[in-house]
């Protein structure tokens, strides 16, 4: 059963380098991501959670015997990713802007002022706090691997889109306001 799980998740991670790529001409063409591929999108983000849950569970104290502390520590990070997730979707107020598909305005208010993209943060904290809970190193590997591949999809495909969409005020925010968090002392 891992080993079926982890194949889907390597061939869901092979299927992020032609998503992104479709992304990519959506934006060029059409300033947006098509329905289509936001659904894709979609798909292959709660794919890659949903499997490393199961994992996770199916894998726990892989590593160690999780304790007490790990549990709680893992569920403290996966409730701060979960909040990071919300927080950035409330600010879209909007689903269609959520996934790509509505590219009206930028969107700097709110978490967006501490973060260029918080969603992402968060839904690695999840990935992240999973594993700690579990004590899974497979959960682990996932959390970094989906880390990796959001990394380049945000520096190859959603940043070079922003800068040409909006320009200037990319720019300025893109100088003020951290990729990942920045947290203020």
């Amino acid at each position: 059963m891992i080993s079926a799980l982890v194949t889907i998740l390597v061939l869901n991670a092979l299927c992020a380098v032609p998503m992104a790529l479709c992304v990519r001409r959506d934006f060029a063409r059409l300033g947006r991501v098509s329905l289509p591929i936001a659904i894709w999108s979609g798909i292959t983000m709660y794919l890659h959670g949903t499997v490393t849950f199961v994992l996770a569970w199916l894998d726990r104290g892989s590593l160690s015997e999780p304790s007490p502390t790990s549990l709680a520590l893992g569920l403290v990070m996966a409730t701060v990713g979960g909040s990071l997730i919300v927080a950035g979707r409330r600010e879209y107020a909007s689903r269609s802007r959520a996934y790509g598909l509505l590219e009206d305005k930028m969107i700097t208010e709110g978490i967006y002022r501490h973060s260029r993209n918080p969603q992402y943060v968060g839904f690695w904290l999840l990935l992240l706090g999973v594993a700690v809970a579990s004590l899974s190193q497979l959960a682990f590997l996932l959390a970094l691997g989906f880390a990796v591949i959001i990394h380049f999809y945000i520096t190859r495909v959603e940043e070079p889109h922003l800068r040409s969409a909006f320009e200037e005020q990319y720019v300025c925010y893109y100088a003020r306001t951290a990729r990942y968090l920045r947290i203020k002392r």
